[in-house]
């Protein structure tokens, strides 16, 4: 951070929160602060969780913009100043973001990385952070903020941040998003994110918070007129969960299908009724895929009058399988109107995979009872593959009774495996090695594959 151009233009302060380490990182501070002023050190008498430690320093803090720098994150010396010169010229907006690379590589430097990893975040839209959060680590904020919405939740361990940046916006904060501000951030498997679930459980838990109508009816407010506006929001939201781009993806595309069914259940109007048809197309019938009479462009999704950006326009990429197309009357009224291409999406997550040798096999296990886990098992279990079964490492998910259902996982310890049985890799890359090597521990002759974008 002392390469900071603002700090050194002795315009930045750097707060270094020490929460009872017992690595001595005091000595280190202490070699840095005998070498540059501006720099304060606050350690505690016992430890704290992170976003504990993120309040004490916001409270300690002099200055009127805040930024967090965790041990593994590294900046572009630009970074802080490019951020900085943004909220100056735009006083209307509270928080500021740039793009990320991903680093494999302890106390690599940004000038070090290679950049073969882009994680770039998107243009801000309100609504799209109740799907993911693409802002990522390292922005820039106004210290005034923390008066009007509060500090960041202490109870949560890992996506308090997240769920602060969720608090600023449905209170009426504005982000930017300023490409050119940019940063590294070390992927690891010890990584409070990505180490166990405790991340995805708080996310689910977050997420129910802010998914209800009050919250969606104020992400909408700028952008949709009084009448219908609930409606057309959840309309929205649904057909923006079949295709996002999260920052850390690498330019690749993610679905939610189980938050779409939701968005779309709430309606009971035609519109709605029709993209739930147009969902339950795509869910329960993908073994049509190989049927030569199947219109794959034939599942349409519509939304409000307005015309909204979709989440591909937002990342500034190109669309996938999902397109927007124009508009439609319906009923006397016009609509927003968007094509799924069925066969575009399965060779985008499922191309790379040979169906034929999974049909073939004596059995096929899926670990990562997930939706795209599920999705490609409900595919090979209607292509004809009958002894197929989900996999899960905690036993404590699933009571014995449940373990007796073939739908639902078995424990990794319970499996019993004969003949030319195949696993699938369906849960998060960040443990795929870890995995992959639990299993040919074990089981030294299987085959193994990754549920992963073509």
């Amino acid at each position: 951070m002392v390469q900071q151009t603002i700090f050194v233009k002795r315009q930045m302060e750097i707060l270094v929160i020490d929460s009872c380490s017992e690595q001595k990182e005091g000595e280190i501070v202490k070699e840095f602060q005998d070498r540059y002023d501006g720099i304060r050190y606050i350690r505690t008498d016992k430890r704290e969780n992170l976003y504990k430690s993120w309040n004490r320093a916001i409270i300690e803090a002099n200055g009127e913009y805040l930024t967090n720098a965790n041990t593994d994150d590294r900046h572009h010396k630009k970074c802080i100043e490019l951020l900085l010169e943004n909220l100056e010229e735009n006083p209307e907006i509270d928080i500021a973001y740039g793009n990320l690379y991903k680093s494999a590589i302890a106390n690599e430097t940004f000038e070090q990385n290679d950049k073969l990893k882009p994680c770039t975040s998107q243009k801000f839209f309100p609504s799209s952070l109740i799907i993911h959060n693409y802002v990522g680590a390292q922005p820039l904020w106004r210290k005034s903020i923390h008066e009007k919405i509060g500090l960041f939740d202490e109870r949560f361990k890992v996506i308090g941040d997240y769920e602060f940046i969720l608090r600023a916006v449905v209170n009426g904060s504005k982000l930017s998003h300023v490409p050119e501000a940019k940063g590294l951030m070390l992927w690891h498997q010890n990584a409070l994110s990505t180490k166990d679930s405790k991340g995805h459980e708080e996310k689910e838990i977050m997420l129910r918070n802010y998914r209800v109508q009050e919250k969606i009816v104020r992400f909408y407010a700028p952008y949709l007129s009084e009448s219908d506006s609930l409606l057309h929001a959840y309309n929205d939201l649904g057909i923006r969960s079949l295709c996002y781009y999260p920052q850390f993806n690498l330019g690749l595309p993610l679905f939610d299908f189980k938050f779409a069914e939701e968005c779309f259940s709430k309606g009971t109007d035609t519109i709605s009724k029709s993209n739930l048809i147009s969902l339950n197309k795509i869910i329960h019938l993908p073994s049509k895929i190989r049927d030569s009479t199947f219109n794959y462009n034939e599942i349409f999704f519509y939304s409000s009058e307005e015309k909204l950006p979709m989440e591909y326009e937002l990342k500034g990429v190109k669309p996938s399988y999902l397109c927007h197309i124009g508009e439609e009357i319906i009923q006397g009224k016009s609509y927003q109107k968007y094509s799924f291409d069925l066969l575009k999406f399965h060779h985008s997550y499922f191309g790379h995979l040979d169906e034929n040798l999974f049909l073939s096999s004596s059995s096929i296990f899926i670990w990562g009872y997930n939706e795209r886990g599920k999705l490609y098992g409900n595919y090979l279990q209607n292509m004809g593959q009958t002894n197929l079964r989900y996999v899960d490492s905690n036993p404590t998910l699933f009571s014995r009774s449940e373990k007796s259902n073939c739908s639902l996982p078995i424990h990794f310890n319970d499996l019993r495996i004969t003949g030319n049985a195949i696993f699938i890799l369906a849960m998060s890359s960040h443990h795929w090695t870890e995995i992959q090597e639990k299993i040919l521990l074990k089981f030294p002759e299987l085959l193994i594959f990754r549920l992963d974008h073509a």
